[in-house]
């Protein structure tokens, strides 16, 4: 869960990126009345081991916008 705010997907992208990592899929479900200022973002990544999700998920969770962030 996160702020929605104009490049927030492209400043994931990037930090998925520099971990080597690619994208396969992203879903965006459409959030509830009065929770239009907060954005969910799946996505599904290729990885080649933990510690590497790992790194993405810390990297992730230090972009302010970020409200958390987890392995689902």
């Amino acid at each position: 869960m996160s702020q929605d705010q104009p490049g927030l997907l492209a400043t994931l992208a990037g930090s998925i990126a520099a971990h080597n990592a690619n994208i396969e899929n992203v879903e965006m479900p459409p959030q509830p009345e009065g929770k239009g200022d907060f954005v969910e973002m799946r996505f599904g990544l290729s990885v080649t081991d933990t510690e590497q999700l790992n790194q993405i998920l810390h990297d992730i969770q230090s972009i302010p916008q970020i409200m958390s962030a987890k392995r689902l």
